[in-house]
């Protein structure tokens, strides 16, 4: 795959969209069909003649993806619907109630604990749904999946690293914000560790999308950040399991 680059307002598609690594993965998995079409067609089926028709098949692959600026612009699309994503699972986790996640603040505002394994599903099935039906992928047996996944994991894994580097937030809506990321939480859902803190405000007054009034929001918010870390750090594995039973049940 390409490179992906989050640029504090969206993300960026460097170079290519499609690498030599992610095409030869799926060839040897799932290509035989195609490669022996191809090694049919020659004239010529001598000397290496498997080895030939596998680097055309790459080659066919990668002119056919990345030659396509509309699978380029809706792929950029589709990735920029991460944060919206980390809401939308913010909103389902305090509407559940699930008090493990979530920690009241003063003044309608909320934090809420948003695992990284929750999202990345979600991120996973967004992509395929936007564009696993797109021409230029289905064509080829089971790629969409293997290249949307690996893609929608090198995005989020993207994006996590930017509140590593800098502690920046990110704005969602008048009334989201992404605020930070830990790394290191074991939520016991797979290899996948830590989670976002997201804020909300049921203010109606409130719009996060405003320099001061977000600065404000983040300087109350911050005590409430402070106690749920605590609060985390006490979790047994008991309890952490109990909370995703509860959370995959609702």
């Amino acid at each position: 795959m390409g490179m992906v680059k989050w640029t504090g307002e969206g993300f960026k598609l460097i170079g290519e969209i499609l690498t030599n690594e992610t095409v030869e993965e799926w060839l040897k998995e799932h290509g035989k069909e195609l490669i022996l079409n191809l090694f049919q067609k020659m004239t010529a089926k001598w000397m290496f003649g498997h080895m030939r028709a596998g680097r055309q098949a790459k080659k066919f692959i990668l002119h056919e993806v990345n030659g396509s600026a509309l699978l380029r612009m809706s792929l950029n699309d589709s990735l920029n619907k991460l944060p919206n994503i980390i809401q939308r699972l913010a909103l389902h986790i305090i509407k559940a109630k699930i008090d493990v996640l979530t920690k009241e603040g003063r003044l309608w505002k909320q934090l809420v604990i948003v695992p990284r394994a929750i999202v990345l599903n979600d991120f996973r099935i967004t992509l395929i749904e936007d564009l696993g039906q797109a021409s230029e992928l289905k064509r080829f047996e089971a790629f969409p999946e293997i290249f949307l996944r690996r893609q929608a994991e090198q995005a989020e894994q993207t994006f996590l690293d930017t509140f590593k580097k800098n502690n920046n937030s990110v704005v969602v809506s008048n009334s989201g914000i992404i605020l930070l990321a830990d790394h290191q939480f074991d939520w016991h859902l797979g290899n996948i560790w830590g989670h976002y803190y997201f804020g909300y405000t049921d203010s109606l007054s409130e719009d996060l999308t405003q320099k001061k009034e977000r600065k404000e929001f983040i300087k109350d918010i911050q005590p409430t950040i402070d106690a749920k870390m605590i609060e985390l750090g006490k979790l047994t594995a008991e309890e952490i399991d109990n909370t995703n039973q509860r959370f995959f049940q609702k």
